[in-house]
């Protein structure tokens, strides 16, 4: 009888083993989920959702077939993006070495006037990150038929080095988003957009 329960025991182990192993890269530049605290306690990854609500943009705003608008993350009321890299500090125990975006969607305001969804205005969205020196897109809309538009992540950390050193001092990093228009864009518009972000602290 004991043979056979070691048996099954090593079969078990041996099964747990590949199926832990079959995801753990994960992504270039972090992980695809929080693989929970490290031996000492310490969160590999702390992340935090934000929201920026943009000035929006008119229909004289729309220049050569193209729209765009963006913000500094510290002029949101409340400056949210600081309070993230505060907890993010707490929950590691240092100040991050870097961050990035893992999630993100776009969302027509209630304000809006004259557009109903995306697609009535852009033929397509870049949402970037950007400060005095660097613009770097991070992912685009993948269905603008609705008035939320979620965002394809396509930036890693490598991607963002750039801004790195502005994004985990919250340096007047901006968000925003890009396009081209659509040939006949809709008259006297007034499109007002709020971009959810979550944002990722890697240790």
């Amino acid at each position: 009888m004991t043979p056979r329960i070691s048996t099954l025991s090593a079969a078990l182990f041996a099964l747990a083993l590949s199926a832990c192993g079959g995801d753990e890269e994960g992504p270039p530049g972090g992980p695809v989920r929080d693989p929970g605290p490290d031996p000492a306690g310490t969160p590999v990854e702390y992340s935090e959702r934000i929201s920026i609500r943009l000035s929006g943009i008119k229909e004289d705003e729309v220049r050569d077939g193209q729209a765009s608008e963006d913000k500094s993350l510290n002029e949101e009321s409340g400056n949210p993006y600081n309070d993230f890299l505060r907890n993010a500090e707490a929950a590691l125990g240092h100040p991050p070495s870097s961050v990035r975006p893992v999630e993100a969607t776009l969302r027509i305001g209630s304000d809006t006037r004259g557009v109903n969804t995306f697609d009535e205005l852009f033929a397509s969205i870049e949402v970037y990150l950007s400060n005095s020196n660097t613009t770097i897109g991070f992912g685009t809309a993948t269905d603008l038929t609705g008035t939320s538009a979620p965002v394809r992540i396509t930036a890693t950390t490598v991607d963002l080095d750039a801004l790195q050193e502005s994004l985990v001092r919250d340096d007047s990093v901006k968000v925003g988003y890009r396009g081209p228009t659509v040939a006949t864009p809709p008259s006297d518009f007034d499109l007002r957009v709020s971009i959810d972000v979550m944002f990722a602290a890697y240790p």
